[in-house]
Parts: structure tokens; C-alpha cells; sequence
């Protein structure tokens, strides 16, 4: 194999596929990325055998002799990241798998493995098309997977649950996270034209979350995947993700939200963002978890946090309908809830002290969180 190709090129398609590069594992093969020049198309591929990313074909790049090189992936990337990005470099195999790289008056030798030991693609069989406008399904990442568990010990807590239901005329998208103490659900209404297919996976947060770095910002784009019992596979503008699925069932999430409600409050985000954020300076520089206190009562929400090193206390102007309550929570937990929502008031509902609150944005109702309390102190 020997190709030609502008380092700034080489870089950016790097960049894409680093993420599925393996950082703890036995097998050296998945610590590289793969080189093809096969075709006419040059191409860039990593995989972690539960996630891979494969770039489209790099146009500008010149094929001078076609074969493929795997090559030690955070190795490429530093050495390509040093080089001028105006330049030009030259990347070669040689006998034994030797990778030569010429740049200007620069050049590296490296042993490189087998590329023949490289895991393919994972082949997922495209009978469904799901496709959605790539500004959608970036909101709909960004108000749930937040939300995923980072403990493997409930694998479906460490995904998100994506559900399509179709209709006489139009389908629902539903994407659900949780990870035991709050949940996210988020969902639209797809265009008549879309799959008539029914769907319920469930994808691992941590593929999705390079999913939403892939999708890049430009909302002219459209995000489409195709599921098997397996895999999906997420076809972006700039690369095509595969991941594995995570096998189990989901909880009956509606049925989690369907509480009732005996309090409603109803506030500008921004004002309780920034009381929760001012409140939660003393109550996280504890070891414990302590909470902070809403007591909700008329016209006003009170917000305190209490602890050794001190205490702080806030009011914040409200609608409220129904009883009066005093309840505590992870003040994170909250935060992390209200800094995805996009609106400029939310409601939040409770039912008791010891009950979930669940937060919405205010006039809509396509996403809403869960979080549950602290037990506070007499």
C-alpha cells in the first residue's frame, strides 16, 4: 500500500475514529486503526469489538499503490497531529508490515501488525430505515443519555432505550436513560413518510455519545440507522457507527412517570439553575451526600444547604398549586436535569417528600426528568 494524503485531512478523519480504539485490552490488533486503500477509496476504520467507526471515502487523498496497513492508532494520531497540516504526507508498507511515513523532511518507521487479523464491520442488514433530522436526534441524545449509568452491574442501565411506535399516520421516537436514581425520556413525532417498522433497542450511552459528537452542527443533516436483533448502525455525514446492543429489557419507564401529583411549582430555569448551583458549593464539599432543602410553600421556593463548613439559603418567586411540601436532593442530580432542557420556565411536580419529582418544560411535553429525593433530616 502507498498513499498520498494532506495531514490536515488525515487528522481530521483520525479523529473520528479514535474513539473506538480499545485503551484496556489483550488484543494489540484493536489498539490500531486501519488503513485501506482498496477501490479507488481510501478510508480510515477502528473497532473495539463492541463499537467501530469507519470513515467515508477521504476525498483528495491519491492511491498511489492499493493494500491495506493497521497501524498503533495514538501513535498515528500524534505523529499526523505534529506534522504541518498544510503538508503533504506519504504513508507506505513495506515487507514485514513496516509503515513508512514521509512528510516534507520528516520521516517515521513504524512496525505495524497484520491487517488481515483486523476485525471486519459488523454487517447489519438495512430492511428498516430510521431517519431523523441530525438537529432532533442531537436534543434527544443531549436530554437523555446524561443519564446512563456508568456501573456495569445493570448493563440496560448503562444504555438508552430507542422506541419507535408506528401509527396510521405518523410514528413516535422515544429515547429513554436511567441509572437507578433519575431518568430522561424524550420523544417526537416522525414524518408520515418514515419506516413502518416497529422498534425497541437498547444502545450502549457510551456509543451514542460519539454519535452526538459525530453529528457534527449542522442541522441541514440527517441522522438514519438500520437495527438487527444485534447491531446498529448509524450512517452520519462524516462516518458510519456500528454497535453492538445491549441484550436485556427495559423497565416500563410510562408507568414510572405516571405519578400522581399533589404539588406543582412552576419557575424561570435560569433563576432556579443558579440557586441550585449556589446552594450546591457547600453541600458538595461534604464526604456524605447532603442534600438540599426545598420547602415549598405559597409564592416562594426556598432553597437551603446546611453543613460543617457552613450553610447557604436562597427564595425564589414561584407559581405553585397544591400542598405545601418539604423535600431534598442531590443538588447534581437536579442541575444536570435543568441544563438540558430548553425552555425558559419548567414545572416541577411532586407527590410527597419521599416520592420522585419529575421536571418538564413548560407548554411541552415531548421530554421530561425524573429525580429522586433525599430523605432529610429531623
Amino acid at each position: 500500500m502507498k498513499i498520498r494524503c494532506m495531514n490536515q485531512l488525515l487528522a481530521d478523519n483520525i479523529n473520528l475514529v479514535i474513539k473506538a480504539i480499545s485503551s484496556r485490552t489483550t488484543m494489540e490488533i484493536l489498539e490500531c486503526i486501519l488503513i485501506t486503500a482498496e477501490e479507488g477509496e481510501l478510508r480510515l476504520y477502528a473497532s473495539n469489538l463492541e463499537m467501530s467507526i469507519e470513515t467515508y471515502p477521504i476525498i483528495g487523498a491519491e492511491i498511489i499503490e492499493e493494500g491495506r496497513a493497521a497501524i498503533d492508532g495514538r501513535m498515528l494520531s500524534d505523529i499526523v497531529r505534529r506534522l504541518r497540516p498544510d503538508k503533504v504526507s506519504t504513508i507506505s508498507v513495506e515487507q514485514g508490515n513496516l509503515v513508512k511515513i514521509e512528510c516534507f523532511k520528516s520521516e517515521f518507521k513504524l512496525l505495524g501488525f497484520n491487517p488481515e487479523e483486523y476485525p471486519t464491520l459488523p454487517f447489519v442488514e438495512m430492511n428498516h430505515v430510521y431517519r431523523l433530522e441530525a438537529a432532533i436526534f442531537r436534543n434527544m441524545l443531549r436530554q437523555t443519555i446524561y443519564c446512563a449509568s456508568q456501573d456495569n452491574v445493570k448493563p440496560v442501565f448503562t444504555g438508552a432505550l430507542i422506541e419507535f411506535n408506528p401509527g396510521e399516520d405518523a410514528g413516535t421516537m422515544n429515547m429513554v436513560a436511567l441509572d437507578g436514581v433519575r431518568m430522561a425520556h424524550t420523544s417526537v413525532t416522525l414524518p408520515e413518510d418514515h419506516s413502518r417498522a416497529a422498534l425497541k433497542i437498547i444502545v450502549p450511552a457510551k456509543a451514542l455519545a460519539e454519535v452526538l459528537k459525530l453529528a457534527g452542527t449542522d442541522d441541514d443533516e440527517f441522522i438514519s440507522f438500520h437495527a438487527t436483533d444485534k447491531h446498529v448502525l448509524f450512517r452520519l455525514s462524516k462516518a458510519t457507527l456500528v454497535t453492538r446492543l445491549i441484550d436485556g429489557d427495559f423497565i416500563d419507564y410510562r408507568q414510572i412517570f405516571n405519578v400522581d401529583q399533589a404539588t406543582l411549582v412552576t419557575c424561570d430555569k435560569l433563576s432556579l439553575l443558579a440557586s441550585l448551583e449556589r446552594a450546591a458549593l457547600i453541600a458538595v464539599k461534604e464526604t456524605r451526600s447532603i442534600p438540599v432543602r426545598m420547602d415549598i410553600d405559597g409564592d416562594v421556593l426556598k432553597i437551603a444547604s446546611m453543613a460543617q463548613i457552613g450553610s447557604v439559603h436562597e427564595e425564589l418567586d414561584i407559581d405553585f398549586d397544591g400542598s405545601p411540601l418539604q423535600i431534598g436532593f442531590n443538588p447534581k442530580l437536579m442541575i444536570e436535569a435543568l441544563k438540558v432542557i430548553d425552555a425558559e420556565f419548567v414545572n416541577l411536580s411532586f407527590n410527597s417528600a419521599l416520592s420522585p419529582c419529575i421536571v418538564r418544560p413548560t407548554g411541552e411535553s415531548g421530554s421530561k426528568h425524573l429525580v429522586l429525593p433525599l430523605r432529610l433530616e429531623s
